[in-house]
């Protein structure tokens, strides 16, 4: 059976040049080239017939890549003229592939012009209202990303305690994105978790926590339909509170109070929410009735009773939408204790011992889990061995009866 192949372009003419009419044999190493037939209208029976009768002309390099048709065309020797054929073949294989590609380009470009995120913004449009709309929308994508970069530096360096430089990273995301309530509650929060820092004076604490009130705000102020600025704005108050006078200390409890039920309207599903309104009944739940009422005579302002019942539940709740963190599995644990479940407060301290350490909160409240568990395993032992006490003595009573 014959057997056709194509050559490597080595075996092809150069460029502009065409090669000598050449008989098509079997087995040859043919480069791609159109084989025609040169005796009129002759119609051939059989494939070895037109082997036989077919003369091959070798394409130049530069035409080996269009289609066949073109190809023969463009090597027909002179004196067949096809001027009807040739300019249906080129209108065909060439102008028709040319428009195709031409109009799929231009489609690309409409569609690339609606979404391009990585994309310089062209500044030459008809009309001027759609440039400026267009680099306004490019500048906003540029000016999130950066934002976006800077979050991740400044969570990385709170992450290494490095308070200076976490704090420098979200001062250039909110310059970046000042309408973002997130980055503007993450430098209230750095500024308020700095006071954790070892060495650090009560004027001090009470100037970091006031300037994360005052940072806390103005993320309320960029988006008043989000709970970030308010979550921040409670934890800043709850420890001001620590170091004010009884009035200054009743006044920001009531708005820390506020603070957290307008936030949990807000975002029902925010885990830090749940987690202070946990810490909210479990401050409360140690200050009986008499003393709230004396507070609500003598300040005016009346507190919400707190149980620890209703910590627990809301820590099980922060516990369930973020079993990730830290904080919340300690103060569930915390709370259990109070309660007498201490199988249970065990088991959630010690899973918080396995658990990442973001900021410098975890690693405060690991160390409570540690003491923690300490308690409760040392707690444990002497009910253990009254318990066994109590089986041996029940044990002889049972032998003495028998």
């Amino acid at each position: 059976m014959t057997t056709w192949r194509q050559s490597s372009n080595a075996q092809a003419s150069c460029s502009g040049c065409v090669a000598a009419p050449a008989r098509l044999s079997g087995r040859g190493s043919l480069p791609l080239a159109w084989a025609h037939q040169p005796k009129g209208a002759k119609v051939i029976a059989s494939a070895t017939a037109l082997l036989d009768d077919a003369s091959f002309r070798v394409a130049p390099r530069r035409q080996q890549q269009l289609p066949r048709a073109v190809q023969h065309f463009l090597n027909l020797p002179s004196g067949i003229p096809h001027p009807e054929e040739a300019v249906r073949a080129v209108q065909v294989h060439l102008l028709a592939r040319i428009g195709f590609l031409m109009r799929a380009h231009q489609a690309l470009r409409q569609h690339l012009a609606q979404w391009r995120p990585f994309r310089r913004t062209p500044l030459h449009v008809d009309a001027a209202g759609v440039v400026h709309a267009t680099a306004a929308a490019a500048a906003h994508h540029t000016a999130k990303h950066h934002a976006n970069r800077w979050a991740d530096q400044g969570l990385a360096a709170e992450r290494a305690l490095d308070f200076d430089e976490a704090i420098r990273c979200f001062e250039r995301a909110v310059e970046s994105e000042p309408d973002s309530a997130e980055y503007w509650a993450r430098l209230s929060k750095l500024h308020s978790d700095r006071s954790f820092m070892p060495n650090t004076s009560v004027s001090r604490q009470v100037e970091l926590q006031k300037k994360a009130i005052e940072i806390g705000q103005k993320a309320t102020e960029a988006d008043p339909a989000s709970a970030w600025g308010l979550v921040a704005t409670c934890v800043s108050r709850g420890r001001l509170a620590l170091h004010s006078d009884n009035r200054t200390k009743v006044s920001l409890a009531r708005q820390a109070q506020d603070d957290v039920h307008r936030a949990l309207q807000l975002e029902p599903d925010n885990d830090v929410a749940h987690h202070l309104l946990g810490r909210w009944n479990y401050e409360m739940a140690s200050v009986n009735a008499v003393v709230r009422t004396i507070i609500q005579m003598i300040y005016g302002t009346a507190l919400m009773a707190g149980s620890y019942k209703e910590a627990a539940l809301c820590f099980e709740n922060a516990t369930r939408l973020r079993p990730d963190m830290v904080i919340h599995r300690v103060e569930l644990g915390r709370t259990y204790v109070r309660l007498g479940r201490l199988e249970e407060a065990a088991r959630h301290l010690e899973e918080s011992l396995l658990l990442d350490e973001p900021d410098i909160n975890a690693v405060l409240v690991r160390q409570d889990a540690v003491a923690l568990l300490a308690k409760i395993r040392g707690n444990a032992k002497p009910k253990a061995e009254a318990l066994a006490v109590e089986e041996r003595g029940a044990k002889d009573g049972d032998d003495k009866e028998a």
